[in-house]
């Protein structure tokens, strides 16, 4: 009996102690509690992941839209630039052509008008010709044989680029070989004074061809200051200037 007495505090000790003691069906259900959890948390991961990798596709898709209709625009900019440069070629072809007729037009009246201009300066040499002959067979048959001798000719006169200009003076029939004036009027040789002036350097032009001529310088110098504005000496200009390129 007190051997008994004496075993039950370890006896109590061991009730005790398999009272708290986990029981095996208890720690299947913790693990598989924990095995759930983890699960569960594993499976919610997956979601979120699978909404995130969605969300992705989707702005992907969007971004690869935009860039696409992008392109597509620019492409269509891109036509459209090279439909507007080819009518600008085209304008400008268009115009070039209408520049070109127009100069091949002017150029064609130029030269008719330079061929008009050369028949009148012929016709003009002619009938200058003509009357000069006549004066001279008239002022012969009047006057009878001329018996004076010529003008002194001034030495600026007598250099050979002189005589040449003289030489084209007298194809034209404006001057003889004495350098007289062959029927000019006096506004007519006050413009052959200054052309001759202009091309020998002669300063004293008016006093020059004044004596030579048997003329007033003044009477010279007024009389080609009042052709300046007359039509009759522009013609008669054009003509000098025609000679004298020759």
């Amino acid at each position: 009996m007190k051997k008994q007495m004496k075993n039950m505090p370890a006896i109590q000790e061991d009730a005790e102690a398999e009272q708290t003691a986990p029981k095996a069906g208890d720690i299947l259900n913790e693990q598989d509690a924990f095995l759930l959890k983890n699960s569960r948390n594993i499976i919610e991961g997956l979601g979120r992941h699978l909404i995130e990798e969605r969300r992705l596709k989707e702005q992907a898709l969007q971004e690869s839209d935009r860039h696409k209709q992008r392109a597509d625009d620019m492409a269509e900019e891109a036509k459209q630039a090279h439909a507007d440069a080819r009518r600008k070629d085209e304008i400008i072809n268009r115009k070039d052509e209408e520049i070109s007729r127009m100069r091949a037009e002017s150029e064609r009246k130029d030269a008719a008008h330079a061929e008009e201009i050369s028949r009148m300066r012929a016709e003009n040499l002619a009938i200058r010709k003509a009357a000069v002959t006549y004066l001279h067979e008239t002022s012969a048959a009047r006057n009878g044989k001329n018996t004076s001798a010529p003008p002194a000719i001034p030495e600026i006169l007598n250099t050979p680029k002189a005589r040449t200009l003289l030489g084209k003076l007298r194809e034209g029939q404006i001057l003889d070989e004495h350098w007289q004036p062959l029927g000019l009027s006096n506004a007519e040789r006050g413009i052959v004074a200054q052309y001759i002036s202009g091309q020998l350097g002669i300063a004293a032009q008016w006093q020059t061809f004044g004596s030579l001529w048997n003329m007033k310088p003044e009477t010279l110098r007024r009389a080609a200051a009042k052709a300046l504005d007359q039509r009759k000496t522009l013609d008669f200009q054009e003509l000098l200037k025609g000679l004298l390129r020759a």
